[in-house]
């Protein structure tokens, strides 16, 4: 079935689980863990759906953004979009794109870019 199928999740049969839960939300919320593990996601969406409302209240207020860095809004918004991405990929494939970035960042500022790069001083020291 798709991501959004309509299948009801298979809760372990010796667990008491909350049918609210498995009916509208389609998750299995049988253990302490599982109710602490959903509370601080609930948390978290909060957090972070709210981070940027006192710094819009302030720029309504002031009919200024000028405390705003464009450089900060740019990254915010890219890491935004990267989430975004990151709901859409599945977790192993994000991690091993991530992995062949920092990797092929290595490899290229460590041994082909024009700049000296530490790799290169450390050889020159010995």
């Amino acid at each position: 079935m798709g991501l959004f199928g309509s299948n009801m999740p298979m809760c372990p049969a010796d667990q008491h689980c909350s049918q609210w839960a498995r009916t509208y939300m389609k998750y299995c919320l049988c253990t302490r863990r599982d109710w602490i593990s959903l509370i601080l996601g609930i948390v978290s969406v909060i957090s972070w759906g709210v981070a940027e409302v006192p710094q819009i209240i302030t720029n309504y207020k002031d009919k200024s953004s000028e405390g705003l860095a464009i450089g900060f809004l740019f990254t915010w918004i890219l890491g935004d979009l990267m989430n975004v991405l990151g709901c859409l990929l599945e977790p192993a494939t994000l991690y091993l794109v991530t992995t062949l970035a920092l990797a092929a960042q290595a490899t290229y500022y460590g041994y082909f870019s024009n700049g000296t790069s530490k790799r290169q001083l450390h050889k020159v020291r010995i």
